[in-house]
């Protein structure tokens, strides 16, 4: 019914003048009858990217695509308009405008209705990719029920064998059995239907624990989802009983974490502050008999005894956390910021009657302590270097007494330990940042033994199983790498540390996903200044090197944490569609120890986006991708320098997803309200320092949005999220959409920071495949 410009009648060679003429006058002439003639005119969704997108070069594919998503044609509706309102800031001495400070009152009428607005957007835009994502799905689903079949580990404990099943119902059924009884009867200690049944539905359950003899059990659950923990304390029941009835001793809500004292007649546990900080350590006697609840409630009819006040912490930097040494003789207090810790001990059957002892002040090192054969062991890292093991008499703890065991090194990276009555386990790296496993005799610590794990092992993520057996000669652990499950592996002491595959709580890959078709393997890129990186690849073997393969790059970068390299449903599916995977292993990250994370922090920030860019820069050159088949990932504190790198280099990525990303680093960093400020400035810098403040606002990404063409970005958000607030990745959303022609989709969920369901994986996979426009590589 439109009367088109003579220019769009005719299909050129290359269908170049067609579209782009279309484009052109879809951008400038939007009238609603342009509208109707896209939608009925055979062209749109699929249509489009079968018949006309493929003969468009590479630069236009994205400009097309952007352009039909911006102006609802693809998606359905609008881009939803977040207004700029500038705001002047003043913080700390600074002073900038924030155009999109309004969108911090997330409890506002406005607020909501934009986070409506961006739901809604959501929703309509993957609407044209419904079957697209259905199909990955049923992928999804596939690889999902594989690893569901997973076995956990049997914990040996006081005499009793714990295991855990999801029952008919589904719902999480925790049993135990005598070591002594070979009838194999599971004996019922909780079923997870009796908290529902007592309390109401819950969203997810952690720190399962049982008291030290055996006749009560405690658990934190999150009943909405906002990772607020409330603290169930019940009497295991008779053997004959069925479980699905339980009785609760006591309740406690907003707790972080808790132990069970020697007798199992009283626990020390967490409570939070305002800024749901965990600051106070508190003892409370539990009652043997039982109490009767309320329904969907609570509160206890009958009155408990007062918690007793352990230790309280003002310093916002310090987090608190309550754990016991192995051989259960103590409690520990441990305080922690993101460089120091200080841990006070106090005796198992001493709690509630003398107050915990300080073993080392804070603003030395960060240290762990255990307990046997009245010594402590304590990893610790002093003089700001990697770990070592020191071990001190329990009657003479002072740090002048402590005596080194294993002495830190840049040939090991001690990352945990695992101690027994007789033996000491160590889980370290090698200078390459590739896992090994070394242990020791307690008897005789001057003798480090390194296991030997098989060649194809190396690239891995290896962590140890929980033992709570104190006398076992045995450790178990787990590797687990981009094209092999979870592996469960026994090394036993007595046999000079032999080490032996457990089949029975192994996974194999499933049938149609084979290990033996691809390669995993670490390369090393040489960054800006001359350091090596680490970066893993994996991806078919034999797979072309020409570029034409479409990439998956992962970034995090921060807090000296490992880039998990383990294998998840996403990379199975995108490696089986012939996708290659790279996990680049930044400064500031922990996979060659306490200097390469010290070298990403702080005035050294720089050095974590110079590595990631430096990485992609080299999937390039190399040929595993172009710069356009780049997608780039990362979630939470990687969104820093991945955000970092998008705006110094937009060109080098075809797509970007954002996971709830911290982005807004000067807002956040002056605001001393927000739970973590305090508790990051170790990492990011004192904002009450003006060259730290002027670094920050240099390295924010939300700062740094200029006008460029940056690539389609697909970026969520939790509206109970304590790490990152939600307003963060709103505002930068915000302000992205005035500074680049291309897709900004928005999610805004109803948790907190790790919610995450599968249907979430399909449309993140759906999405890299419209933003790098694959026909190719979709099935």
């Amino acid at each position: 019914k439109h009367q088109l410009p003579p220019t769009t009648k005719r299909l050129s060679p290359h269908g170049n003048t067609y579209c782009c003429a279309l484009y052109n006058y879809l951008s400038t002439s939007m009238q609603p009858a342009m509208h109707r003639f896209w939608l009925h005119s055979g062209l749109r969704n699929s249509t489009v990217a079968s018949h006309v997108l493929p003969f468009v070069p590479r630069v236009q594919k994205r400009t097309i695509f952007s352009g039909l998503g911006r102006l609802g044609i693809l998606g359905g509706n609008a881009v939803p308009e977040a207004k700029p309102k500038p705001t002047v800031v003043r913080r700390n001495g600074k002073k900038w405008v924030d155009e999109y400070a309004w969108l911090v009152d997330t409890e506002s009428r406005a607020v909501k209705k934009h986070i409506k607005a961006e739901n809604k957007y959501y929703a309509r835009w993957f609407k044209p990719l419904r079957s697209f994502h259905q199909g990955i799905h049923r992928e999804i689903l596939g690889f999902h029920r594989h690893l569901n079949q997973a076995k956990e580990i049997p914990v040996v404990y006081k005499g009793f064998v714990y295991e855990s099943h999801k029952n008919e119902t589904g719902h999480v059924v925790f049993t135990r059995q005598s070591v002594n009884d070979s009838s194999l009867k599971q004996s019922p200690v909780l079923n997870m239907k009796a908290v529902e049944q007592e309390f109401g539905s819950l969203v997810s359950s952690i720190d399962y624990k049982i008291s030290p003899d055996g006749k009560k059990g405690g658990i934190l659950v999150d009943f909405e989802g906002h990772e607020v923990f409330t603290l169930l304390i019940f009497s295991i029941p008779e053997e004959d009983d069925n479980g699905e009835k339980a009785t609760f001793l006591c309740t406690l809500e907003d707790v972080g974490t808790f132990e069970f004292c020697q007798d199992g007649n009283g626990i020390v546990y967490t409570t939070m502050d305002e800024l749901r900080r965990p600051h106070q350590a508190h003892y409370l006697p539990i009652a043997s008999h039982s109490s009767e609840l309320r329904s969907n409630s609570i509160e206890l009819q009958e009155p408990q005894p007062e918690p007793q006040l352990l230790l309280t912490d003002s310093d916002p930097r310090y987090f608190m956390a309550i754990s016991k040494t192995k051989d259960d003789q103590y409690i520990v207090v441990n305080l922690n910021s993101k460089r120091y810790s200080e841990a006070h001990v106090v005796r198992q059957d001493l709690v509630g009657s003398v107050n915990p002892t300080m073993l080392l002040p804070r603003g030395h090192c960060f240290y762990y302590v255990e307990h046997a054969n009245d010594s402590f062991y304590i990893l610790n890292n002093d003089k700001e270097n990697n770990f070592r093991l020191s071990s001190v008499p329990v009657s003479n703890p002072g740090p002048e007494n402590w005596t080194s065991l294993v002495d830190a090194s840049y040939e090991r990276k001690i990352e945990d330990g695992e101690i027994f009555h007789e033996y000491f386990t160590l889980f370290c790296r090698d200078t390459k940042g590739l896992p090994n496993v070394c242990w020791l005799s307690l008897d005789n610590p001057s003798h480090l033994k390194e296991m030997q794990l098989p060649q194809n092992l190396k690239v891995c993520t290896l962590e140890g199983k929980p033992c709570l057996d104190f006398e076992s000669k045995k450790v178990t652990f787990q590797t687990t790498s981009p094209i092999q499950p979870k592996t469960i592996w026994e090394c036993s002491f007595e046999d000079n540390g032999s080490l032996a595959q457990i089949p029975e709580y192994s996974l194999d890959t499933p049938s149609h996903f084979r290990t033996e078709e691809f390669d995993c393997y670490r390369a090393q890129v040489t960054s800006h200044d001359g350091v090596s990186v680490p970066l893993t690849l994996v991806h078919k073997k034999n797979a072309p090197r020409d570029g034409s393969r479409p990439c998956l790059l992962y970034g995090y970068g921060a807090y000296g944490v490992n880039v998990d390299i383990g294998y998840t449903v996403r990379t199975a599916v995108l490696l089986n569609r012939g996708w290659t995977i790279a996990f680049a292993h930044t400064r500031g990250g922990g996979e060659l120890g306490y200097k390469w994370h010290a070298a990403g922090r702080l005035s050294e920030r720089s050095n974590a986006t110079h590595d990631f860019l430096a990485c992609a820069e080299f999937l390039v050159s190399e040929g595993y991708a172009s710069s356009q088949g780049i997608v780039v990932n990362s979630a939470s504190a990687g969104g820093l320098m991945v955000g970092d790198a998008l705006n110094k280099r937009p060109d080098l990525f075809g797509a970007a997803i954002l996971r709830v990303p911290f982005l807004d680093l000067l807002s956040t960093m002056t605001d001393p309200s927000l739970p973590l400020t305090a508790h990051e400035q170790d990492e990011w810098g004192d904002a009450n320092d003006p060259r730290a403040l002027e670094r920050m606002a240099r390295l924010c990404p939300y700062q740094q949005l200029k006008p460029r063409e940056y690539p389609p970005m697909l970026i969520t958000a939790s509206m109970h999220d304590d790490r990152v607030p939600l307003w963060g990745p709103l505002k930068y959303a915000a302000k992205l959409r005035t500074c680049s022609q291309q897709d900004v989709i928005v999610r805004v969920d109803d948790g907190g920071h790790f919610t995450r369901s599968t249907h979430d994986i399909a449309d993140e996979i759906a999405f890299m495949y419209h933003a790098l426009n694959l026909q190719k590589f979709s099935q």
